[in-house]
């Protein structure tokens, strides 16, 4: 996806240079991705503490409340209430639970850590093989289709090619498309004021990377806003959907 854009900044510095092309295209993905992933890390960050702090609030003060289409719903709307008129009768045995849990689980923490950090090598692994990919990736193309060319025939580069289509389409058709989607929900629950926008852009995303998955992320969120009685602000949503 981004081979045409080293392509022209080749042109631009000479083809003698690749290196230098190779470093400069480097920079330009992980500033177009790292800026962007970071600032939605700390966005993220804020809105999961503000998440924790308004739970914990109505943990404490007893006043859960089920919205009324979850309460009418058969079987599962009986089953929710009682469970919220039992943490509202005991608030703090809920708190005690889950702080003994998060006690047991400490070691968990560590792995998680020790997860984070061998991310990041392998991140660090794949932007230098991302780069020896742009420096030497004709070269190694090249090598590749003339021991192919052998073996099979002149008609590996047709094989070559269509993988390389297959390859951008898939690209394209998903990922692209599922960026898009989130990006473009994220917009109308910001706009709708619904909590936590950025949590649920992310949800959206990954719900759109399955087929059917973006109408039930933005379909809930409008539930969810009709029973708080924002109508117009549900029927914009569903209708930006």
């Amino acid at each position: 996806m981004t081979w045409p854009m080293y392509k022209r900044i080749l042109r631009m510095f000479g083809s003698n240079r690749p290196t230098l092309s190779a470093s400069l295209m480097i920079t330009l993905v992980v500033l177009v991705v790292g800026i962007p992933l970071t600032f939605a890390i700390f966005i993220l960050q804020h809105e999961g503490r503000n998440l924790y702090f308004d739970l914990q609030r109505q943990l404490s003060s007893g006043h859960l409340t089920v919205p009324d289409f979850i309460r009418e719903l058969p079987i599962i709307g009986k089953e929710v209430s009682r469970t919220v008129r039992e943490i509202n009768a005991d608030p703090t045995s809920l708190s005690q639970t889950i702080g003994l849990w998060i006690q047991g689980h400490m070691n968990y923490g560590k792995f998680v850590l020790n997860e984070i950090t061998k991310n990041l090598v392998k991140l660090g692994f794949a932007i230098m093989s991302l780069f020896f990919f742009y420096r030497d990736g004709q070269t190694i193309l090249e090598q590749v289709s003339k021991a192919l060319q052998m073996l099979i025939g002149p008609r590996i580069h047709h094989y070559l090619d269509t993988i390389s289509e297959t390859t951008r389409a898939v690209v394209y058709g998903v990922g692209l498309t599922a960026v898009a989607q989130a990006f473009l929900a994220g917009v109308s629950y910001f706009v709708a004021g619904v909590p936590n926008p950025m949590v649920l852009t992310i949800v959206t995303f990954l719900m759109a990377l399955i087929p059917f998955g973006p109408p039930v992320a933005y379909g809930a969120v409008s539930l969810w806003l009709f029973s708080q009685g924002q109508t117009m602000e549900a029927i914009g949503v569903m209708a930006w959907g």
